[in-house]
C-alpha cells in the first residue's frame, strides 16, 4: 500500500452571512476526520454524509479529500493530491501537484499548468477562499493561475538554454511548484496591501449573496484590476 486518504470535514461556525469591515469573512471549524485505504472508498463515505438530511449535515461547509504517503512523517500542509468538494458531495476542484518534500525535484511535484477549462475565475470575478485556518474571505481575482501553455513555453526557453544542453527532463530542475497554481486575490484597490496567493482548488463561488455595500467597494477594484 503506497498511500491512504484522508476526508476532513470542515463545518460552518456559526455565522451565515459575511462579517462587516474591509475583509468580509465568515468563520469555519474542523469536524471528523475519516480514513480510507482508496479514493473510491473516501467519495463514497463522502456522498453518504452529504445525502443525510440532518442538522450535522447541514453544518457542513466543505470535505477536503486528501491522499497521503502510507508510512511517511510529514507536515500538515503536505499531501500527493487534494480534492475539495460541497456540502453536496459535488467535487469542485483539486490539486495538480505534489506538496510532499520527498516528491522534491521529481514530475509530481512540477506545476505544468491548468487547462483552460480549469480556470474556473477570471480577473475581476468576486470569490471566496479557504486559508486552511478556520476562515473563509471574500475578495476579487487579480490574477490567474499559469495556463499549460504559457508553462510549456515557460519550460520549453528552460529545455533550449545552453545550461541544460543534453539534459532529459528528469533531470532538468523545474522552477514551478504548487505554490504557483493559484489566484491573486485581493479586496482593496492596493495591491501591496491586499493581495494574496491562494491555491487554486481553496478559490469558489461566494457561498453566501454579496451585501451591497461590499459590492459596490469591490466594484471599484473589478475596474481596476480588469484593466491593467
Amino acid at each position: 500500500m503506497s498511500s491512504i486518504y484522508t476526508v476532513s470535514e470542515v463545518l460552518f461556525a456559526g455565522m451565515h452571512h459575511w462579517s462587516r469591515g474591509r475583509q468580509p469573512r465568515f468563520k469555519t471549524e474542523l469536524g471528523r476526520m475519516s480514513y480510507f485505504f482508496s479514493k473510491d472508498e473516501a467519495e463514497k463515505a463522502i456522498r453518504a454524509n452529504a445525502s443525510h438530511n440532518s442538522d450535522e449535515r447541514m453544518s457542513v461547509y466543505r470535505y477536503f479529500l486528501r491522499e497521503l504517503p502510507y508510512g511517511e512523517a510529514l507536515y500538515a500542509s503536505e499531501y500527493k493530491s487534494e480534492w475539495v468538494y460541497d456540502a453536496d458531495g459535488v467535487l469542485l476542484d483539486h490539486s495538480l501537484c505534489s506538496t510532499c518534500h520527498r516528491d522534491f525535484h521529481t514530475m509530481e511535484f512540477t506545476f505544468f499548468g491548468r487547462k483552460l477549462e480549469q480556470i474556473r475565475f477570471a480577473v475581476g470575478d468576486i470569490v471566496e477562499w479557504y486559508d486552511g485556518d478556520g476562515n473563509v474571505w471574500l475578495g476579487v481575482v487579480a490574477g490567474i493561475p499559469y495556463s499549460v501553455e504559457r508553462c510549456k513555453d515557460l519550460y520549453e526557453t528552460i529545455r533550449r538554454s545552453p545550461r541544460f544542453a543534453g539534459l532529459s527532463d528528469e533531470q532538468l530542475f523545474f522552477p514551478l511548484d504548487s505554490s504557483d497554481d493559484s489566484y491573486v486575490v485581493v479586496n482593496t484597490e492596493n495591491y501591496m496591501e491586499s493581495h494574496v496567493h491562494v491555491s487554486a482548488h481553496y478559490v469558489s463561488a461566494p457561498t453566501f449573496p454579496v451585501p451591497r455595500k461590499i459590492r459596490e467597494r469591490f466594484e471599484l477594484c473589478i475596474k481596476k484590476y480588469k484593466n491593467e
